[in-house]
């Protein structure tokens, strides 16, 4: 029942994620830029196991499998992409984000941007926004062993100590606006690790888990109420400790809220399928926007040239809610047909060697 729990926040994180991009109104979307992002860094953090603390080797190669790989791969796939995209308008001189238009790649530019991506993690195409959270996620895991190993090896009641360090620290980082060399956002970065160590800290603590569900719910409509949109990447020093209340409030009110959905089994089959293909969504989310934006183009009789805009186009109204299905349920579908027609080949290649023997 854990793993289909973790499961499920995963999904419904996803899930609010996507609807976070995709222009939902401000009340909704503030609300869930409170804690959708730091419930993964909190999840990552209740499901570790202590045996790598006597097995970091293992540890770190399954992080940079799960993490470093996926990134570069698709960064790199996107990359070569790009010139194409920018012929189709899905990027193009005119629009983008914030005013961040794009332009033509050369050999150049593309051998550069290939190498910031497989040295530092940096330079992803805007088509992938979201996997900045791959190298916080694969920093703060590497963070995150590395304190639990040092509370092991002093005394348990130092990883307090460690956790609430962390949120100095990203205080600091938020106050001086301070970057790590090669690492990036020192306050994101020590944000990140904060909810990584709480997350493993909950997992091992004895507690009522209705009734702290119930609190962490209060709690996050209380610091809703007087809490400006925050989210990871960009927060000011002042709403450091508000937000690390929302970011775990919201990690803990979901996982009791998940382990509540697990009973039902239809509902728990869906998001436990949907948690165990974030990566999917998380990589085409954006992309598949783009069919959405098209489909605006040719009922709303606008520019070609606006299929650029990004995350979505503006003003999109109930078509929200089409973006929300369309970055969802499409990459659902590619990963559950990818899947399906390696194992039918793995299957079929099995079953000609037997017959070869």
């Amino acid at each position: 029942m854990r793993n289909q729990t973790i499961s499920i926040a995963k999904g419904i994180g996803i899930i609010l994620m996507v609807i976070g991009h995709a222009r939902f109104p401000d009340i909704v979307r503030n609300f869930i830029y409170l804690f959708h992002m730091p419930l993964f860094f909190f999840l990552s953090g209740y499901c570790f196991n202590d045996k790598y603390v006597n097995d970091k080797c293992t540890f770190i190669t399954r992080r940079l499998k799960a993490l470093y790989v996926p990134y570069v791969k698709y960064a790199i796939l996107f990359l070569l992409l790009h010139n194409a995209f920018f012929h189709l308008n899905i990027y193009n001189d005119i629009y983008g984000f914030h005013g961040n238009v794009s332009h033509l790649y050369g050999l150049r530019e593309i051998i550069s941007r290939g190498i910031l991506i497989t040295t530092k993690m940096v330079a992803h195409e805007q088509l992938l926004g979201g996997f900045w959270f791959l190298k916080v996620s694969l920093i703060s895991s590497m963070l995150g062993l590395l304190t639990i190993s040092l509370s092991k090896k002093f005394k348990n009641a130092m990883l307090i100590i460690f956790t609430v360090m962390m949120l100095v620290f990203c205080l600091i980082f938020a106050y001086s606006n301070l970057k790590i060399p090669l690492l990036g956002s020192g306050k994101t970065i020590a944000l990140a690790t904060f909810c990584y160590l709480c997350g493993y800290i909950i997992q091992r603590t004895n507690y009522n888990k209705k009734m702290l569900g119930i609190i962490s719910l209060l709690l996050l409509i209380v610091f809703s109420g007087f809490l400006p949109y925050v989210e990871m990447l960009s927060f000011d020093w002042q709403y450091v400790f508000p937000f690390a209340v929302t970011s775990i409030a919201g990690s803990i009110m979901t996982m009791s809220f998940s382990e509540c959905l697990s009973k039902n089994q239809l509902v728990c089959n869906a998001l436990t399928f949907v948690g165990n293909n974030t990566l999917s969504i998380l990589t085409f989310h954006f992309l598949c926007f783009k069919l959405v934006n098209l489909l605006r183009i040719l009922v709303e009789n606008r520019s070609i040239k606006e299929l650029a805009y990004f995350p979505v186009m503006p003003n999109t109204g109930w078509w929200s809610l089409l973006y929300v299905i369309v970055g969802v349920a499409l990459p659902l579908a590619g990963s559950y047909f990818f899947k399906t027609a390696l194992r039918t080949a793995r299957n079929f290649s099995t079953e000609r060697s037997n017959f070869g023997e």
